[in-house]
C-alpha cells in the first residue's frame, strides 16, 4: 500500500517526501511518535515544543482542518516554528508503507467516525497496518469516548457496545486487539478532568462539555 513518496503538508499545500527524506530527518531524533487520527494538530504540536529529542508524526486525511498548526511549524522557530512535527495526509485504511516500522509509540486519541468503530471493534485489517508502523515493542495508547446519554444516534449508527472497564478487559477484546498486533497492559476510566491536558479544540470540547467517561487503554504492540 502507498507510493513512493510520503503526502505531507507543509503551510497549506501538500508535498512530496520520500522515504530516505524522512529516514534522513528522523535520525536526528531520539525517538519517533505517530498519532493516527491527529485533528487539528494541536496536540502534538504542544507536545513538540515540550520534547525536541522526539520527531512527531501526525497523520490525518483532512487537510484543511491542519491548515492553521501547518502554517505555524514552517516558521522561523522565535514565531513558533518546528522542526520536529510532520503531518501526513492519508487515511487509516491507506497507511503509507513508507511509515512502516519507525515509531516508538503510537496515539489514536479521541477519535471519531470510521476510525473510532476501528478501535472499538477492533478491525484487524487496519489496526494490523497501524501495528507495522511501530518498532517492536513499541507503546501504544487508544484513549475514546462516547455516550449512550449523548451520542445515542452514533452508537445504533455504528452498532457499538456500550463502553465499561469490563468490555476492554474483556478476554475477546483483548483477544481481538492481540490479533491485530496489540498486547494491552492497562485499561483506565478516567474523567473529564484528565482530558483538559489535551489540546485539540476536538479534546478541548470534550474536557469541558457534559460530564463524560473517557478509556484509555495502553500496551505494547506485539507484532513482529
Amino acid at each position: 500500500k502507498g507510493g513512493e513518496v510520503l503526502l505531507i503538508l507543509k503551510g497549506t499545500k501538500t508535498v512530496d517526501l520520500s522515504k530516505d527524506e524522512l529516514t534522513e530527518i528522523i535520525g536526528q531524533f531520539d525517538r519517533v511518535h505517530i498519532d493516527l487520527g491527529t485533528g487539528d494538530g494541536r496536540n502534538i504540536y504542544k507536545l513538540a515544543i515540550n520534547d525536541q529529542n522526539t520527531f512527531y508524526i501526525g497523520i490525518d486525511p483532512v487537510k484543511e482542518n491542519l491548515f492553521d498548526i501547518s502554517k505555524k511549524i514552517i516558521k522561523k522557530p522565535s514565531k513558533g516554528g518546528l522542526s520536529n512535527v510532520v503531518f501526513v495526509i492519508a487515511a487509516a485504511e491507506s497507511l503509507p508503507f513508507e511509515l512502516k516500522n519507525i515509531a516508538d509509540s503510537i496515539s489514536i486519541l479521541f477519535p471519531w467516525g470510521t476510525l473510532l468503530e476501528y478501535v472499538i471493534k477492533p478491525n484487524r485489517d487496519i489496526l494490523s497496518n497501524v501495528a507495522d508502523l511501530a518498532k517492536k515493542e513499541a507503546h501504544f495508547e487508544f484513549v475514546t469516548t462516547y455516550s449512550d446519554s449523548y451520542e445515542e444516534a452514533e452508537i445504533k449508527k455504528r452498532g457499538l457496545p456500550l463502553l465499561s472497564k469490563a468490555y476492554f478487559l474483556s478476554e475477546q477484546y483483548k483477544a481481538e486487539l492481540s490479533n491485530s498486533g496489540f498486547r494491552i497492559d492497562d485499561v483506565k476510566e478516567l474523567d473529564n478532568e484528565y482530558v483538559k491536558q489535551f489540546n485539540s479544540l476536538w479534546a478541548k470540547r470534550l474536557a469541558f462539555g457534559r460530564k463524560r467517561s473517557f478509556f484509555r487503554v495502553s500496551g505494547h504492540v506485539s507484532k513482529h
